[in-house]
Order: structure tokens, then sequence, then C-alpha cells
């Protein structure tokens, strides 16, 4: 009678134990959370007992809740621990596992009831369901906690895009786009979205034309933050994405109301004449010179010191450390397929020689929908190709010189979003259009951020007020 009472008393335990790891589990799975917060918990698959648990080392119950024993027997008790409950291994016997709880109380508990790493809270995993990182900017622990590390199981979807540590949680960001992060623990698993977008060198302050809605990623798609009211300012930091996820036309940045500051995405046009880093760089231009090791810029688009300190372009020039040859004479070519607007002959004038070339129809400002105009100045010679010419991305306009308002051989290069163009005034050369306001143009450099241009030492591109990538909104 006393065995058959003792297999009772077994089968009644391994019978109460399924229906708390069936209880456990459902719980756990069916656990609201906050809105916008991940909810990933950590089953380990570690909670058997084919490795011994080592001494003084922390393990978390991995049932609703087990008895403690006084004794490695069924038959003692000393209390009862929760699940999630941390207690310190003292010995391990096998079967048994002598423990301390957090508040002291010692006893004997199923291995199998044990877990090294069973639970965590939704901070310590995944600590946003979405984020944002610079592009080569490197972001630290933003999701992921070192005490994780062994648990959860990461990947990363599409490569390419960040780079995630699984060590450190830190997120580098690799190329313009979005990925998704996704932790898996037992069957559970959960996503974070990573937007790997440009920085503003200098961030920029916008007006909104109209109400604007500030999302929580760079598209219609994502969840709304805040409306913006027409005329509030929205600051600008950077921009999101490539033309492949659709972001282009969005920039990333503050806007603060009441004391409140709401961090997110509007849409380009809402708040300027102008599109963002992303879509002008993904326009692919050639570089206007046809010897692309010369790529040295010593003056900046922007205010500087140098008269006329209102600089609408920026300046090529040679490069003032390496030795390299004068850039005098160097080949100038076109950025872009277009037909030649005018050509300067008048060499006195403070542009020179020069040529402005007007870009074909479907090369257009992204969001003022009209033609660019590119410039040319201070040329060696006459330019080498006439008025009305049609010109491809190779075309050759003519030679780097000196002649004008000039200081020194280099190349002013300059663009325009509002087809102003050079005009004719008598037979000669007059001013041109938007020439006074840097809404109407657009900083060449955002054409060329993969070419990554380079700065003269000790320039005024390098030491500029406003940064090189200043944006020129007045």
């Amino acid at each position: 009678m006393k065995l058959k009472k003792f297999i009772k008393t077994i089968a009644l335990v391994l019978c109460f134990s399924f229906l708390n790891s069936v209880i456990s589990v459902g719980a756990s799975g069916a656990s609201a959370m906050p809105q916008g917060e991940l909810s990933v918990q950590n089953v380990s698959a570690d909670s058997v007992s084919e490795q011994a648990k080592k001494q003084g080392e922390d393990y978390y119950v991995s049932l609703l809740f087990v008895f403690i024993h006084s004794e490695p027997s069924l038959f003692s008790s000393a209390g009862i621990v929760v699940y999630g409950q941390k207690v310190t291994v003292l010995s391990d016997s096998g079967f048994y596992t002598y423990v301390k709880t957090e508040n002291g109380t010692k006893g004997y508990i199923f291995t199998i009831f044990l877990s090294k790493s069973l639970f965590k809270t939704e901070s310590d995993l995944i600590s946003v369901d979405y984020a944002n990182v610079y592009l080569g900017d490197t972001k630290s622990n933003l999701v992921t906690d070192v005490n994780a590390n062994g648990s959860v199981s990461w990947t990363v979807t599409p490569n390419g895009i960040i780079d995630l540590d699984e060590k450190t949680g830190d997120i580098t960001g690799l190329k313009y786009g979005t990925a998704t992060i996704t932790a898996r623990s037992g069957f559970k698993s959960d996503t974070c979205v990573v937007h790997c977008i440009y920085e503003w060198k200098k961030s920029w302050v916008g007006k909104a034309t109209t109400s604007a809605t500030v999302k929580t990623g760079p598209g219609d798609s994502y969840d709304s933050l805040i409306t913006m009211k027409s005329g509030h300012k929205f600051t600008v930091y950077g921009d999101g994405g490539t033309s492949e996820n659709g972001a282009d036309n969005w920039a990333y940045g503050k806007y603060t109301i009441n004391g409140n500051n709401y961090y997110g995405y509007v849409k380009i046009n809402n708040i300027s004449t102008k599109g963002t880093v992303s879509q002008y760089n993904n326009m692919n231009w050639r570089w206007p010179l046809k010897n692309v090791e010369y790529n040295y810029i010593n003056s900046p688009y922007g205010t500087r010191d140098t008269l006329p300190t209102k600089h609408k372009g920026f300046d090529i020039s040679t490069n003032w450390g390496a030795g390299q040859s004068s850039i005098n004479g160097q080949t100038i070519v076109s950025a872009f397929t277009g037909t030649v607007d005018y050509v300067c002959k008048n060499s006195s004038l403070s542009w020179g020689y020069c040529v402005s070339i007007i870009s074909d129809d479907e090369i257009t400002d992204p969001v003022s929908g009209k033609q660019f105009v590119a410039i040319y100045m201070h040329m060696k010679n006459k330019p080498k190709v006439s008025r009305g010419k049609e010109v491809s991305n190779e075309t050759e306009l003519g030679y780097v010189g000196n002649t004008g308002n000039s200081t020194g051989p280099h190349l002013h290069f300059e663009v325009n979003n509002k087809t102003a163009s050079i005009y004719e005034l008598n037979g000669e050369e007059a001013s041109y259009a938007g020439r006074s306001s840097y809404n109407d143009l657009v900083n060449p450099i955002f054409f060329y951020i993969s070419f990554n241009p380079k700065y003269n030492k000790g320039s005024e591109a390098e030491e500029n007020h406003n940064g090189t990538f200043w944006y020129g909104s007045e």
C-alpha cells in the first residue's frame, strides 16, 4: 500500500508540474504590453538537467510556482517560489539543486524547474520597436542588453544596411535603408525596425507650409506621433532612406510644442522648397572634372569670409597638401545630360568665361519639379560648346582657369533648382535669377555624397561657419 501511495503521489506531482508549465506558457504568451513596446520573454532552452548547476550562479524559476523543500524529498517543504524568481545555487546533486532565494530562504528545488535566463523584461532584451541610426555612426546598446547574451538568437534582414553587435547591442549604419532586427528565444520572437538615415552635418529649421503629420518612420504607413500646424517650425537633423523603400521625400528631425519634443519624420515638401540629401545623391551626377583625382574643395557653399560672402556654389581646387599638380587647364565635363543654355564670352565679368547647362526634362528637382541649371565659372578660355548644344554627362565644356573675379585657378560649380540661368542684356551677360537668395539654389555637395569629395585643410570649406553640408534655408 505504501508503494502504491508513493507512486500515486509521484504521478500527482508530475501532473501538477505539467499543468503549471501549460499555465505558465499561456500566461506569458497572453500578457498585455504597453503600446509601442516589444514583448520578448526569454524562455531558455537550457532549463534541462543535462548541465550541472554551478555554485554561486543565479537561476530563475521556470514554472508558475514550485515548492522549495527543506530536504531533497517531495515530503518536505520550506516554502514556495514563483515564476521568474531568482535563486542562487549553493550546490547541485543532479536531480535536486540546493538554492538560496532572494529573501534568504534555503532549500531544494527540482533541477528541471530552473533556467539560467528564463525571464527578462522587455527593456532587457529589445527596448524599442523602431530606431534611427545615422549612416556611418553607431548607436550604443540600442536594442539588446549584454545580460541577455547566450539566450537569444538575432537576425538582421536585409543584410548590408546595418551591423548589429550581439554582444553589446551596438548598431552601426552601413547604407541608406530600413532593416529589421528579429530576436528569437524559445517559441517567442519580436522585431525592431531600424532606419539608417543620412545625418545633416548642421541642422536647419524648416517651417511648415501646411499642416503636416510627424511619423515614427519615413513613410505614410508608419504610426503618427502628432500633427504639426502650418507655420510651425521643424528642426531637421537628417533624412531617410533610398528610393528602394520610398523614403527619399521624408526628413527626420524634431517638432517642439508646449515644451514637448517629438522626434520623427515629415514630408520634405511640407517644410521646404528643396529635396533631401538622399534624393539629390541618388541622381548619380558626374563629378564636373574629367580627372576625378581633382576632388578637393577649398571654398564652400554658403556664407564665408572671402568676397562675395554669400557663396552660391563650391570651388574645386588643387589638393594643397599632397604635391598635386595645378588644377589649371584640367578638363571640365557636364554633370548631367542637358542643353547648353548660355555661354559667357566676356572674361572680365565676375564669373569670367563660363557655361550654364539646363538639365533634360526628366532630370528635375524632386520638390519644385523644375529643371536644374548648373553653372561652371572661371574657365581658362572660351568654352568649347555653343548655346543650344545637347550634352551628355561626359561632354567636355572647357578647361579650369582663373578668369573673372578669381584669386587662383579653380572651378566654381553652382546648381539652381528654379530654372534660373545667365541672361543676355545688350549683347553682354547680366546677372541671373535667384542670385540673391539661397532658397533658389541647392548645395552642390548633396549630389556627391557617395563620391565623397575632400576638403583642403585649413580652407574655408573645412572651417565654414554653416558647415559644409549647409542646407541653405534663409
